[in-house]
């Protein structure tokens, strides 16, 4: 049986997947059509393959487009932010001048409701700037403390010796005739 699909058959492959084929039935077809004996797991190898890499240049292509539209979009989420920023503003002011009238007015209460969800709006407009310009992420893991450091080392030690050591082997058993 051979260990992989030839390259010419590659595109035919990846075309029996594109119709919703299962690797077993691909793996049928190889042998009837082509004469072509494999596992049904070096079939579903080499589509994992090929969806890794076309899924990379996918995210190429898409990073590529993105970075055209990054700033105006990045302005726009500024302008909403600060949008919600005064609706905010806006809200509390008509909720506080409700209360004088009435501590518990209906409508005043509207208005603290509509104030905290133009704070959301703030938050996610923040959480959305924060995550598309890479300042929401770690610039890099987090390093090993000294306790930690020797920890990890004495716990390698430790593995390497037990490697190097030799196995104790079977005792001498009487043999049987």
């Amino acid at each position: 049986m051979k260990k992989s699909i030839p390259p010419a058959l590659h595109a035919w492959v990846l075309a029996k997947a594109g119709e919703g084929k299962p690797s077993d039935e691909i793996t049928e077809l190889l042998w009837r059509e082509h004469r072509v004996e494999v596992d049904s797991s070096t079939v579903r190898r080499l589509l994992r393959l090929y969806r890794t890499e076309r899924a990379d240049v996918a995210k190429g292509v898409i990073r590529e487009r993105l970075q055209k539209e990054l700033l105006a979009d990045l302005d726009a989420l500024q302008k909403l932010h600060r949008r919600a920023r005064k609706m905010e503003r806006l809200a509390l002011k008509r909720a506080a001048e409700l209360h004088v009238e009435h501590e518990q007015h209906p409508q005043a209460l509207q208005e603290l409701a509509f104030a905290l969800k133009a704070m959301d709006r703030q938050l996610r407009a923040i959480n959305l700037t924060l995550h598309y310009s890479g300042a929401g992420e770690p610039d890099q893991p987090p390093l090993l403390g000294k306790t930690q450091k020797d920890a990890l080392l004495q716990r390698l030690e430790r593995l390497i010796g037990a490697e190097s050591a030799p196995e104790p082997g079977p005792k001498d058993e009487p043999k049987v005739h």
